[in-house]
């Protein structure tokens, strides 16, 4: 009877961090609609830019589809998507690549996290040669206002070759403290400033604009970063649970 009872209780915590794990997922679970464009279209996305600039298609950087920017000798080909304004620490990620070039002319992917229809945060993957590679860019207005031009975050990222960028905005919520850090492939660029405007940053926009180059972009993703805190109060609480349980 004893054992039957112990096994009862194990199952029981077992189930409840089982339950722990899942609020955790879920607080991780992306706020973008078809980021991987596996519904075969762009479905959730817009293009407020005409004529239209985007496809989806093969090959794939993940999946069956990607999403396709237009070719060279295209720009400001914009594809967005909406969210709820956020206002909690929050990561943006997508995988991305393009066609290497021996053109002199400045090609770039820009992306930007922003409130209603004012730039929060404007970074770039830009080729502004013939090398066969390309910068990670910020615009000098989130730390400066001029602006002043484009400061260079990371450096030497290869065409041809698939890559993962992540971005992680901390500060959100509360006025003038928005910061975020950019990481292409585990490479980490030194913390930025976001856009000093005198009020609260919050983010309910995700822009993806191509300029003079055919992008392949897959696995867009926007999600909340879970507060130790609170995923630490939830642990708690499912042990205490456990323990008052084999208690009783």
């Amino acid at each position: 009877m004893k054992y039957v009872f112990a096994v009862t209780r194990l199952a029981q915590g077992l189930c409840l961090l089982f339950l722990i794990a899942i609020s955790a997922n879920t607080a991780n679970a992306s706020l973008l609609t078809n980021g991987d464009f596996e519904t075969g279209d762009l479905t959730g996305w817009t293009e407020p830019v005409t004529p239209s600039g985007w496809s989806v298609g093969t090959p794939a950087l993940s999946g069956g589809f990607s999403a396709i920017s237009a070719p060279p000798g295209a720009f400001n080909k914009t594809l967005r998507q909406e969210v709820s304004p956020l206002t909690d620490d929050t990561t943006l990620t997508m995988q991305f690549s393009a066609p290497s070039s021996t053109t002199s002319s400045a090609r770039s992917l820009n992306f930007y996290l922003e409130a209603s229809n004012f730039f929060r945060m404007n970074l770039r993957i830009v080729d502004e040669g013939s090398d066969g590679d390309g910068d990670l860019q910020a615009f000098d207005n989130v730390a400066s206002t001029p602006a002043s031009g484009w400061t260079t975050l990371l450096n030497d990222i290869s065409f041809d070759t698939a890559h993962t960028l992540t971005v992680n905005v901390t500060g959100l919520g509360t006025v003038d403290t928005a910061s975020f850090t950019a990481d292409v492939d585990g490479n980490t660029s030194a913390p930025i400033q976001a856009f000093q405007s005198g009020i609260p940053f919050s983010i309910s926009r995700v822009e993806l604009v191509n300029n003079n180059i055919g992008w392949t972009v897959d696995n867009v993703t926007l999600s909340v970063i879970p507060e130790p805190a609170s995923l630490a109060l939830l642990g708690f609480s499912g042990i205490a649970m456990v323990i008052r349980r084999r208690g009783s």
